[in-house]
């Protein structure tokens, strides 16, 4: 074969290509260790607590080459469930990953912390404050988004609900009361 560079024909005496391995270094049990992520095999599954978390982790690695298959999306199972905060698995090489180190160590880094303290949307704010005039229907509302929330990891959100929601029992009690005082006679 003809180097086009040095216009040498005998390139390939000079450049022996080295013999890999048998024992490959990477093992899939180097894998991240976080609680959650778990390594079954040859694949790693990773948590993911909404749709756009699961999306900055595939296109994580995507930029390191890795290729991620992400679980069923809610949208195909219900269309009018709640997307943003429904619970997915990015599942990945294990050997693949545990090559990336610092992509691994970045993985790791997705602390439970930073998702504990995001607050609660205003929207939902306002709905906690008008369930308690729904009574039942209402505690039943307030249970079910509850225990979404405490099993997400969503402390701050789960603190504020429960707060608007207290909140707007009292405001409906003072209302009440109010009406009450003004209807006597």
């Amino acid at each position: 074969m003809y180097c086009a560079r040095c216009g040498s024909s005998a390139w390939k005496e000079l450049t022996t290509p080295r013999p890999l391995p048998l024992n490959p270094a990477v093992h899939p049990d180097a894998a991240p260790s976080e609680i959650g992520i778990s390594t079954g095999g040859s694949i790693t599954s990773i948590p993911c607590r909404t749709l756009r978390e699961a999306a900055l982790v595939a296109d994580q690695l995507e930029q390191a080459d890795i290729l991620p298959l992400v679980s069923d999306e809610p949208s195909e199972k219900d269309p009018y469930n709640r997307v943003m905060d429904f619970p997915l698995r990015v599942h990945v090489s294990a050997k693949a990953l545990a090559a990336e180190k610092g992509l691994s160590d970045s993985l790791n880094f997705r602390s439970d912390t930073h998702f504990a303290q995001q607050p609660l949307r205003l929207v939902m704010k306002l709905v906690a404050l008008g369930l308690p005039a729904l009574f039942l229907i209402g505690w039943l509302v307030y249970l079910r988004e509850a225990r979404g929330f405490k099993d997400q990891g969503f402390t701050r959100r789960l603190r504020e609900w429960t707060r608007w929601f207290l909140f707007g029992w009292v405001l409906w009690a003072a209302a009440l009361l109010f009406v009450n005082l003004i209807a006597q006679p």
